[in-house]
């Protein structure tokens, strides 16, 4: 055989192996939507500190069979009922690893999803966020604040649902994450926190001009009680605010029925 026939041999016997791998790559095909599909669920999940809900999923072109088999291959992972976060293999595709790390972020934003649009955090994980706590360390709860509606068991840690009226002018957003502003924060912490932890956190907002040093000097001379989940301490950014239905005593009524079902550690 001649070295043009054999070239020529050569290029018939390849021929059909390139062509097979371009067409599994061709637009339209099953492998390319579900890449495509996958790439748009991991831009949403970038929007939301790593996290996605069902409906998401299915707005990104994922069905519910791809749904399950992403949860069983490690790709999604039940944080609530119908909310995820992302694992690794998933962030990489985002381009952005830090998506699968746990966080503070991650963890408000799953709840803030599960609790709906009218949530914020609130408390304690509001002043973490603001950047106003120290000390001690963050332990993985996550304080969120809900309109005071109605009644209903209460989700298990560390999702602690707080019953009260937060009005627009006392929320604030950090990216996608609703929380209280530092003023209603302060006010909020006022009661519900040991003044040992309270005054660093006033001084915090203060050296961070957060707040002026007329507010910083009101919370720090105000009356200060620590009462379990009572409600905000009077401020000017909260009188516009009803009173809380239920509250009156030491501990915040119970959330709106059917708000939340966190997943069972089980499942």
């Amino acid at each position: 055989m001649t070295p043009r026939n054999a070239r020529t041999q050569t290029q018939r016997t390849s021929g059909p192996s390139v062509h097979t791998t371009n067409h599994s790559l061709a637009n339209g095909s099953p492998l390319a939507g579900l890449v495509a599909a996958q790439s748009r669920l991991a831009q949403t999940a970038v929007q939301q500190c790593g996290c996605v809900t069902t409906e998401q999923v299915y707005q990104s072109g994922l069905g519910r069979r791809r749904l399950v088999a992403m949860i069983e291959e490690g790709h999604l992972i039940r944080r609530y009922v119908g909310v995820y976060v992302v694992a690794m293999s998933l962030a990489q595709v985002a381009g952005d690893p830090r998506l699968a790390s746990p966080g503070l972020e991650r963890e408000a934003m799953a709840a803030q999803l599960a609790l709906g649009r009218d949530s914020c955090a609130c408390l304690d994980t509001a002043a973490r966020l603001h950047g106003l706590r120290g000390s001690p360390r963050w332990c993985g709860s996550v304080d969120m604040a809900i309109r005071p509606t109605g009644r209903a068991r209460r989700p298990v840690p560390p999702l602690r649902v707080h019953a009260r009226w937060v009005g627009a002018r006392d929320t604030t957003r950090m990216g996608p994450l609703r929380l209280t502003t530092v003023a209603r924060t302060l006010a909020d912490l006022s009661t519900a926190a040991p003044r040992a932890q309270f005054v660093p956190m006033v001084e915090a907002a203060r050296r961070g001009e957060l707040i002026s040093a007329a507010e910083a000097t009101r919370f720090l001379n105000a009356p200060h009680r620590v009462e379990r989940g009572c409600g905000a301490a009077p401020h000017p950014s909260s009188t516009r605010n009803p009173p809380a239905s239920g509250g009156g005593g030491a501990a915040d009524p119970p959330y709106p029925r059917g708000v939340i079902r966190p997943e069972p550690s089980s499942g």
